[in-house]
């Protein structure tokens, strides 16, 4: 049994360095839009969307087949004795299977809003609209803004509304900056798993920058909220 666990665990390691691959490659390609949009060569950006969209779907796939193998894993680990004792070997193919199919099960009508909320298909779009419209929101942003603001706004860690907010560059997922280097202060100048749920990207003090735009996406989301004039009224009467 302690072989199998080993391969899986083999099989989860190099998985998720793929992963990694993946989220840079994603960096690269962003990088790679802003320079065409830079220079006018704005015909080729939306292929390179279309870039994006398949790297996004290929750390999806990646993220599901790390959560089926260690669903295999522990189940193994669970049912150590009972295996043990079995004159057949357990079937890690079929387990691995089911246990992916449960999973896309799960998130297959989740897939193209998640690929749209996604931080990088986000950053993507934000940066190549910053070059020629510095400082203005993209033309949908106030939608977006409206449907997504929990999940936008709110710090992964502290739970509210983020303050200060940095942003990991491995990922692109953002937090507020006195919750990220708390969490980050019990390894010291090391690096730590991205405290969003189902994110495989690490973060340390180096990947973090400040966050701009959602700075300004803050403000604005601010602005917007309804006072308590109405209250105070009723209060004085």
């Amino acid at each position: 049994m302690q072989a199998h666990i080993r391969d899986l665990e083999g099989q989860v390691s190099k998985h998720k360095s793929h992963i990694q691959s993946v989220l840079l490659s994603m960096t690269m390609a962003i990088e790679v839009a802003v320079a065409l949009e830079e220079s006018g060569q704005n015909e080729e950006i939306a292929k390179l969307e279309e870039v994006i969209v398949d790297y996004i779907k290929m750390e999806q796939q990646l993220t599901t087949h790390v959560s089926a193998l260690v669903s295999v894993k522990e189940n193994i680990i669970r049912n150590m004795n009972l295996f043990s004792n079995s004159e057949e070997a357990p079937d890690l193919v079929a387990m691995f299977d089911s246990k992916l199919q449960d999973s896309q099960n799960e998130h297959d009508e989740e897939d193209e809003n998640k690929i749209k909320s996604h931080p990088k298909y986000r950053e993507f779009r934000q940066k190549v609209w910053a070059v020629n419209h510095q400082g203005e929101a993209l033309p949908d942003d106030d939608e977006i803004m409206v449907m997504n603001t929990a999940g936008e706004f709110i710090c992964p860690l502290s739970r509210s509304e983020m303050e200060e907010p940095l942003k990991n560059r491995q990922c692109g997922h953002s937090y507020s900056k006195v919750a990220i280097k708390s969490y980050l202060q019990s390894v010291g100048r090391g690096e730590k798993r991205c405290p969003v749920a189902g994110c495989n990207a690490f973060v340390s003090i180096n990947t973090l920058e400040r966050n701009l735009e959602l700075e300004r996406k803050i403000k604005r989301h601010q602005k917007r909220q309804p006072t308590n004039d109405n209250d105070s009224e009723v209060e004085d009467l």
